[in-house]
């Protein structure tokens, strides 16, 4: 993710307002990722466990997404990035590792919190 604010609350609102991107040509395309990435791993920090192998419960993640969907994430979650990202969950080493899970929290955050409102 690329911070460009100081507050964590205009960090998730740059990620997720196309208003936002305004003179950036990249920045669409960081906030369509994002939003695809979000949506595809909202509950993954669900199944980050140190008692797995990689820190991760590949079995059981894989086990709640749809059958489409399963090949991809097999994929993804093989990744030498995606034990990076489980890495950074378990354990931070940095200030700027802390943030990255921080934000990517937050954006699910407000995506459940629309997803319920929506609903009422």
């Amino acid at each position: 993710f690329q911070r460009r604010g100081a507050e964590g609350a205009s960090d998730v609102a740059a990620a997720a307002d196309p208003a936002a991107a305004e003179g950036q040509p990249d920045a669409l395309l960081r906030m369509a990722f994002i939003r695809f990435m979000s949506d595809l791993l909202i509950d993954h920090s669900k199944f980050i466990d140190r008692r797995h192998d990689g820190g991760f419960d590949q079995a059981g993640f894989l086990a709640q997404r749809p059958e489409l969907d399963r090949p991809f994430l097999q994929e993804l979650t093989a990744t030498q990035m995606w034990a990076m990202w489980c890495a950074k969950r378990l354990d931070p080493n940095t200030s700027e590792d802390q943030k990255d899970v921080l934000l990517f929290d937050e954006i699910i955050h407000q995506k459940l919190n629309r997803k319920a409102s929506t609903l009422k």
